[in-house]
């Protein structure tokens, strides 16, 4: 039960973070530029998670604040994941894991540090679904991006999956994106 009151205050202050607006910045006269950015993600899963799973593939969707005299920003994301089971010989008989697959809603911090660089910190509640079962998750992602040309960054990330009854599953892999207009 308190874990269920948890998680409904946390999507309420995500939900209340990421519709809000700062009218301060209008009275200054400062605008913000709202960046959007898609993602594809190429990572293995390690850990526990590498002994029944192998390569995962991702699609991040993020759209962000840019106030361009800070150097940290508030930024929301979307993220679809799935994970390629592995093949095991279990008692003389093969058995292959099913696909392990997440769609998320997370929010946090984008920090720039320098011009071309820039790592994001995120979490947020997602929904699993393993074996025709679907559960809720507790999800984070950390991202390091550098700035290849104006509208390509490339980098590396980190996802992490916590459900009930489960160890935390984690994916690391190399990302590939693209700045939209």
């Amino acid at each position: 039960m308190k874990q269920g009151l948890l998680y409904i205050l946390l999507f309420m202050l995500y939900g209340q973070a990421a519709f809000s607006q700062n009218t301060k910045m209008h009275k200054e006269g400062v605008i913000p530029k709202s960046i959007n950015i898609i993602s594809a993600v190429t990572g293995i899963a390690t850990g526990n998670f590498s002994h029944s799973h192998s390569l995962g593939l991702s699609a991040i969707y993020q759209h962000g604040i840019s106030l361009r005299e800070k150097k940290v920003n508030f930024t929301v994301a979307g993220l679809l994941n799935a994970t390629l089971g592995r093949k095991k010989i279990v008692s003389g008989y093969s058995y292959k894991y099913p696909v392990y697959t997440i769609a998320a809603v997370l929010s946090g911090l984008s920090y720039s540090p320098f011009t071309k660089t820039s790592a994001n910190f995120l979490i947020g509640p997602g929904l699993t679904a393993y074996n025709k079962l679907s559960y809720f998750a507790f999800t984070g992602h950390s991202s390091f991006h550098y700035k290849v040309s104006s509208k390509f960054l490339a980098g590396a990330s980190i996802t992490g999956i916590k459900t009930k009854g489960s160890s935390i599953l984690f994916i690391t892999g190399l990302n590939a994106s693209m700045i939209l207009d």
